[in-house]
């Protein structure tokens, strides 16, 4: 079944934001592999990628609090702790 209620175009960053998950090495060559087929990248796209990386944690909590997700509270209050809000890192 697919749910098209939230369907639009987005920012490309926040995909390649998540995929820093894995390491910023993989984001890296995605991005450079989706540029090579064509993709648009502007300019700015890796700043965007970069804070996008930063505040994901916080968009998870808008999330978890008013959903009583008390289970999900803790390890997210941890990434944030451990996250590149509190504890910069090189760009992206």
């Amino acid at each position: 079944m697919l749910d098209f209620e939230g369907v639009g175009m987005g920012d490309p960053a926040l995909d390649f934001a998540t995929l820093r998950h894995v390491s910023d090495d993989f984001a890296r060559a995605v991005l450079d592999r989706y540029q090579g087929l064509g993709g648009l990248v502007d300019s700015d796209i890796r700043h965007r990628v970069q804070r996008h990386w930063e505040t994901r944690v916080i968009h998870g909590l808008q999330h978890i609090i008013p959903n009583d997700m008390e289970d999900e509270l803790e390890d997210a209050l941890a990434k944030l702790r451990e996250g590149p809000i509190l504890r910069p890192q090189p760009p992206f």
